[in-house]
């Protein structure tokens, strides 16, 4: 369930972030006080909103989003799925109605999540004049408003803001063929309603009553606060002095023990008619979550063929992370590739340092760079590196047959 809880839950708070980001920079015009836009939205207090995403012939996301002042935030969406954000309290929720189950996370102190949530309020002067231009005016839902298109990441959004109030009413990007996807895909903002009276109780972190609670507190360890300004990370080896084929006991006496831990099975019917294999295989991979060192690690503990059961590949993939690719309940990873790449770089700087990649993926305000042959993967978001895969160049195989190595040369971890 980790991995489908953060997806939805990033989902949420990231569409959140790109409706501020994508309303607020619209320049100015001689016929129109942008000025006047800027201050008005910066100075609302509270607002809601709804927005739908669809994505070719699938059923439409639909979400409710409540936001009241910089700190707090609810958001509802159409799986049943409530995401509640307070920075106040220092924590945020996450209820699932499919399993009835509250998740209550704390958060690390960060002043860049914080001033993401503040810009929500007030990031609208960053973009220039030519990011905007001026469709026209006409009459919606009985009021006057003015029409403009805008440029976010690459996509263009028709922005419509009340001509009296100069706070926007509706924003939509559609696309008969997203280049990401190759399918028909549209985003719309509707029912904005700002400085209305909001409830403190819709962003109070108590569950609904009869769900199961799961509460995450911080670690409290001393890994919350080691220094890994120095630990690299490199697909020819692996993290720190965890290799990649080294077995979970052999990783958590190279890292320490991890924050949280799960395993998951997954079962592959007999594929007789393609001749791959005749048997069921079952494949049982461990999660190694180190949240609060901004790295999580994937394992493969074993398999089955029948009823024959053999050890795993050890090691497989590494995903380091900041607090803009997940939400703020994960430390921000300190360490670098061993080309002395950092989080935060530009994608400028990752292909003068590693040439172009075998692949390129451009989302909205996601950027993926991709050298798959070499075992890298970068993901950007805004222009900024928030994420590296890493998964091993060498066969599985070979992998296993390394362990023995691994074993004898890991230095134990320090107390």
């Amino acid at each position: 369930m980790r991995r489908p809880l953060q997806v939805s839950a990033t989902v949420l708070a990231v569409a959140a972030v790109v409706l501020f980001l994508a309303i607020g920079p619209f320049g100015h015009s001689d016929s129109f006080a942008f000025g006047d836009v800027q201050k008005a939205i910066g100075a609302t207090k509270s607002m809601t909103y709804r927005f739908v995403i669809i994505n070719g012939d699938d059923d439409p996301i639909v979400i409710r989003a409540w936001r009241l002042g910089p700190d707090r935030s609810r958001f509802e969406g159409s799986d049943g799925e409530v995401q509640v954000v307070n920075v106040k309290d220092e924590a945020m929720m996450r209820v699932l109605r499919v399993n009835r189950t509250a998740l209550i996370e704390s958060l690390y102190p960060s002043p860049e999540f914080s001033k993401m949530m503040d810009d929500s309020f007030a990031r609208f002067r960053n973009l220039p004049e030519k990011a905007s231009r001026r469709i026209g005016e006409r009459e919606y839902k009985g009021r006057k408003v003015i029409e403009f298109l805008v440029k976010l990441d690459d996509r263009d959004y028709t922005v419509t803001v009340d001509s009296q109030t100069k706070l926007p009413v509706r924003m939509e990007f559609a696309t008969e063929k997203l280049a990401a996807t190759g399918r028909r895909h549209r985003v719309l903002f509707t029912d904005f309603v700002f400085d209305s009276p909001l409830d403190e109780s819709l962003f109070a972190l108590t569950p609904p009553p009869g769900y199961r609670v799961e509460r995450r507190p911080l670690p409290k360890s001393e890994a919350a606060a080691r220094d890994d300004s120095s630990l690299v990370v490199s697909p020819e080896t692996g993290i720190g002095s965890a290799q990649f084929g080294m077995t979970e006991e052999q990783i958590v006496q190279a890292l320490g023990k991890p924050d949280r831990s799960g395993t998951t099975e997954s079962t592959m019917p007999p594929q007789t008619r393609t001749g791959r294999f005749s048997k069921p295989q079952t494949y049982v991979s461990t999660e190694l979550d180190y949240a609060s060192r901004g790295f999580q690690l994937s394992v493969s503990s074993k398999f089955r063929i029948g009823q024959s059961e053999y050890p795993g590949y050890g090691l497989l993939s590494i995903r380091v992370f900041n607090q803009v690719d997940q939400v703020p309940t994960f430390r921000d990873f300190q360490g670098r590739t061993r080309e002395g790449i950092r989080l935060g770089a530009t994608p400028d700087d990752v292909l003068k340092v590693y040439g172009e990649p075998d692949s390129k993926m451009q989302n909205g305000s996601f950027r993926g760079l991709s050298y798959l042959k070499r075992g890298w993967s970068f993901e950007f978001r805004h222009g900024k590196l928030a994420a590296i895969n890493v998964n091993s160049p060498y066969p599985a195989d070979t992998l296993r047959s390394r362990r023995v190595y691994a074993k004898q040369s890991v230095p134990a971890v320090r107390k």
